[in-house]
């Protein structure tokens, strides 16, 4: 499986160092682990931690551990309704997001998104326009659902399974226009798999248990 850091383009640790990688997904509590990705998907924080993870740095890791939530200030705290941002090689219009734990059934994420121009969006030039947000292209992070059955991105990326499995997860985007690629209705999936303090800590007692722990260093 590919890693979802190099995917972010070298977001996490940034370092070649097997070892540090790793303290470093230990430290955030999960990693992952990519199977499958369409093409058409060029891009996605979906697995940045630092965003959607537990341990997302000073006031906020030490709010949510002492339930202060109120205690954060506007950039301090990520808006409940933002959600990952997605990168497409094509444009389209009308959208579905589905991401789904193929391990449990959870559904953690169903919603339809515009991702051109639309009503609801302020028009190019008013304030708080974004025009990368309506060129069909991007689903940018604080982009509103007109639909779908679990239309926010909750709870995040935390906490972590509490059970022993690793999770098998698959996001599907499927095409909901008819005027943009109509002939096309899955635009692409992402096939993941998330890994757990227990996994990660099992293997990391593997490793140690090697003779020549040297291989690791480089």
């Amino acid at each position: 499986a590919a890693s979802a850091a190099a995917f972010l383009g070298g977001a996490g640790p940034g370092i070649g160092s097997w070892r540090r990688a790793h303290n470093y997904s230990l430290d955030r509590g999960m990693k992952f682990g990519i199977a499958y990705r369409s093409p058409v998907i060029t891009g996605t924080n979906l697995f940045d931690l630092e965003r959607f993870g537990c341990h997302t740095g000073g006031k906020r890791r030490l709010a949510v551990a002492v339930g202060l939530q109120r205690a954060l200030t506007d950039t301090d705290r990520k808006a409940w309704w933002e959600h990952p941002w997605l990168l497409l090689g094509a444009r389209y219009g009308r959208v579905s997001v589905r991401l789904q734990d193929l391990t449990s059934g959870e559904l953690k994420w169903d919603a339809v998104y515009d991702l051109g121009a639309a009503p609801h969006k302020a028009l190019p030039g008013q304030r708080g326009a974004d025009p990368s947000c309506s060129d069909g292209r991007h689903l940018c992070p604080e982009e509103k659902p007109v639909g779908g059955s679990h239309p926010f991105f909750a709870p995040d990326w935390c906490p972590a399974p509490a059970d022993a499995m690793s999770h098998r997860y698959r996001l599907t985007i499927r095409n909901l226009s008819m005027a943009d690629h109509p002939e096309q209705e899955v635009i692409g999936e992402l096939m993941f798999t998330q890994y757990g303090p227990r996994q990660l800590a099992n293997s990391y007692e593997h490793e140690e248990s090697w003779r020549g722990p040297d291989r690791f260093l480089a």
